[in-house]
């Protein structure tokens, strides 16, 4: 119960920024979610959030960088 509710004075008090483009909101804005890209490899298919490029670069290296908000961004779209 206490989390939520420092969680809530920290955010008034230092808005989440996405971490793609820096916009004030949440941890990744839906520009910058990007859809699935899916390969066929010789011995598998894999899938991934996206190329590693631009907004959901820097989105990574913001996860790198210790953003919970962004790790929570990019669990949430794994998920679904």
């Amino acid at each position: 119960m206490y989390r939520v509710q420092l969680r809530a004075i920290l955010d008034f008090a230092f808005p989440p920024q996405c971490g793609g483009y820096e916009r004030i909101g949440s941890g990744l804005c839906r520009d910058c979610l990007p859809l699935s890209v899916e390969r066929r490899l010789r011995t598998m298919n894999v899938s991934a959030l996206g190329i590693y490029d631009g907004a959901l670069r820097h989105a990574i290296l913001a996860l790198k960088g210790g953003r919970r908000d962004v790790a929570e961004a990019f669990a949430e779209r794994l998920w679904a």
